[in-house]
């Protein structure tokens, strides 16, 4: 098995642009969010559970079949970036809405 070190090298170094554009917005979403966590810091605790569940939606393989792609090769880490941020961003403001008055006081 034979590879070309400064092609791989290349591969690797548009995925790491790709994923810290990302995790950028990913960043961004959660800066968003920044006042209610301060506020109430519990709220940090649940990010890695919300984060870890990115791929392993059942809806996901149904919905990727559903328009002819391979779910093994498009669950990729750009759609992991999309359904942590959507996820973050779900979670936060069901967490603002539900605690709005009580750990969130104004």
């Amino acid at each position: 098995m034979e590879f070309d070190l400064f092609e791989m090298f290349c591969n690797r170094v548009v995925w790491l642009a790709i994923l810290f554009v990302g995790e950028m917005s990913t960043a961004t979403a959660m800066g968003y969010y920044e006042h209610e966590i301060a506020r109430a810091v519990v709220l940090a605790l649940f990010i890695p559970l919300i984060i870890s569940s990115g791929c392993n939606s059942a809806t996901l393989p149904l919905i990727l079949r559903g328009v002819k792609l391979d779910p093994a090769t498009v669950c990729a880490p750009m759609m992991a970036k999309i359904v942590d941020v959507s996820g973050l961003v779900i979670y936060f403001t069901v967490a603002q809405l539900v605690l709005k008055g009580t750990v969130l006081k104004s």
